[in-house]
C-alpha cells in the first residue's frame, strides 16, 4: 500500500510539473499571438490613416478659408464644390498623403474643438489680452492675468500654451460660434467618443499605431487624423523637411521596429525551448528517481551477502525492488549498517 501511495504521489507531481509548464508554454505562445495581432492590426491601421503634420493643419485652414472668402459658403455651410476644393488643393500639396472628404473634414472638427476651448474664454476681444501671430501666445500683463484667472480658472491653460491660426479660426467660425451653431450636444459627443472605440478596437485588444508613428507622437511631431487621437497644441521644435521625415519614418524607425520584434520573438522562442527543456529534464528526472539503482538478481545477492534471515529475504527482495529510492538509500549506507537499517524499514511499513 506505501509503495502504491508513493508512486501515486509521484505521479500527481509529474502530472502537475506538467500541467504547470503546459500553463506557461500556453501564456507564452498567448503573449506571442496577440503581439502579432497587434502588430497586424496596428500595420493595417497606420496604412489607412493620414497623419496630419503642423504644416498640413496651416494648409487646411488655409484652404477653408480661401473657400470662404470666395463664397462658396452658403449659411455657415460649405458647398460641396468646396470640399472638392479642398480636397484637390491639399493633394496637390501633399501627394503622398490619404486626404479625401471625411478625413478633411474630421480633422477641421479636432482642429474647432481645440480652439473652441480657448476662444470660448477670449473672444469679443478680452480687454488687455492680444494674441502674438509670430509666437503663437496670449499675452498681458501679469495683473491682468491673474484677475482673468480669478474669474475663468480654466484661462490658466493659455498663459503657457500656444493656439495656431487663432485669428485665421475666428474668421472661420467666430459668427457661428457666437450664435452656438457649433455647440456639440451631449448625444454627438457620446457618438464621438464610441466610435473612436471601436476604431481602436481590434480582434477584441485595444492598441496603439506601429511603432514609428508611436515614436514621433511622442516626441509631438505629428498628429493621428483620428480628431480625438492627440491634441492640437503639440509642437515640433524644428520642423523637418519632407525628405527627413519620409527617411526618418520609411527607414530608422522601421528598422527598428523591426529589430526590436525579431528580438521579441526570439526572445518568446527561446522561453518556450527553455519551458520544453525543463519538462523533459524534470520527467527524465523522475523517471530516473523510479528506477532501481542496480539489477533486480543483484537485489537478492545483496540479501544474501547482508546475511538477511530466509523466512524474510522474499519480503526484503519485493519491498527493495519495488521502492527504489529505499534502495539507493540503504546502498548509500555503509554495509556493516545496512542489515539493521532494512529491519528498521521493515518494522517502518509493518512489513515483519
Amino acid at each position: 500500500m506505501g509503495d502504491e501511495n508513493g508512486k501515486r504521489n509521484d505521479f500527481i507531481k509529474l502530472h502537475r510539473m506538467h500541467q504547470l509548464a503546459s500553463a506557461q508554454v500556453a501564456c507564452l505562445v498567448a503573449a506571442w499571438m496577440r503581439k502579432k495581432d497587434l502588430q497586424n492590426a496596428s500595420a493595417s491601421k497606420a496604412n489607412n490613416q493620414c497623419i496630419w503634420t503642423k504644416v498640413m493643419d496651416d494648409a487646411l485652414i488655409d484652404a477653408y478659408l480661401n473657400q470662404h472668402n470666395i463664397g462658396n459658403r452658403v449659411g455657415g455651410t460649405f458647398t460641396t464644390h468646396a470640399f472638392e476644393n479642398i480636397v484637390n488643393e491639399l493633394k496637390a500639396k501633399f501627394s503622398d498623403k490619404l486626404i479625401d472628404k471625411e478625413r478633411i473634414q474630421n480633422r477641421m472638427k479636432h482642429i474647432k474643438r481645440c480652439w473652441f476651448s480657448c476662444y470660448d474664454i477670449f473672444k469679443n476681444g478680452m480687454s488687455g489680452f492680444g494674441w502674438d501671430p509670430i509666437t503663437e501666445f496670449f499675452i498681458a500683463e501679469p495683473e491682468v492675468w491673474q484677475q482673468l484667472i480669478e474669474i475663468k480658472p480654466a484661462a490658466a491653460e493659455w498663459k503657457t500654451k500656444p493656439i495656431r491660426n487663432y485669428e485665421k479660426l475666428v474668421q472661420l467660425y467666430g459668427k457661428d460660434r457666437a450664435t452656438g451653431q457649433y455647440a456639440e450636444t451631449a448625444l454627438e459627443m457620446r457618438k464621438r467618443k464610441a466610435s473612436i472605440e471601436v476604431e481602436n478596437n481590434v480582434g477584441g485588444h485595444n492598441f496603439e499605431t506601429i511603432d514609428e508613428v508611436e515614436f514621433i507622437i511622442s516626441q509631438q511631431e505629428i498628429h493621428l487624423d483620428n480628431e480625438d487621437a492627440v491634441n492640437m497644441d503639440a509642437q515640433i521644435p524644428t520642423q523637418p523637411s519632407k525628405s527627413q521625415a519620409e527617411s526618418f519614418v520609411g527607414s530608422s524607425s522601421k528598422k527598428k521596429s523591426a529589430k526590436k520584434g525579431k528580438v521579441d520573438d526570439e526572445n518568446i522562442s527561446n522561453a518556450i525551448e527553455h519551458v520544453a527543456q525543463a519538462i523533459m529534464s524534470s520527467t527524465h528526472e523522475m523517471i530516473k528517481s523510479n528506477e532501481l539503482p542496480i539489477p533486480e538478481h543483484e537485489v537478492w545477492s545483496l540479501l544474501n551477502q547482508l546475511g538477511v534471515e530466509q523466512h524474510i529475504t522474499s519480503t526484503c527482495y519485493l519491498f527493495l525492488v519495488q521502492r527504489p529510492k529505499m534502495l539507493r538509500a540503504l546502498l548509500g549506507c555503509p554495509f556493516e549498517h545496512r542489515k539493521d537499517l532494512l529491519l528498521q524499514m521493515l518494522d517502518g511499513e509493518n512489513l515483519r
